[in-house]
């Protein structure tokens, strides 16, 4: 029996980030995945707060990642 499981998340989106002023920059568009391992445990309580866990931080490094993202192709115009 496994014990450990991969979660992947992926995150496709479109992006039009403004300036300070109010305009408009280029739109910008970005696939991410990000994958997220965990235990399974013989407890079922144990498994889905690690699943919990493991949603969580494949959110935050998409999260992270989209944001790197943005500001790298803004800052290159």
């Amino acid at each position: 029996r496994a014990t450990r499981a991969d979660l992947y998340l992926t995150v496709a989106d479109n992006y039009t980030p403004y300036d300070q002023e109010g305009g408009a920059l280029k739109q910008i568009s970005g696939t991410f995945t990000s994958v997220a391992t965990y235990n399974i445990s013989a407890s079922p309580y144990a498994e889905i707060t690690a699943l919990a866990d493991a949603r969580r931080r494949a959110a935050e490094d998409a999260a992270d990642r989209i944001a790197r993202d943005i500001a790298f192709k803004t800052k290159a115009k």
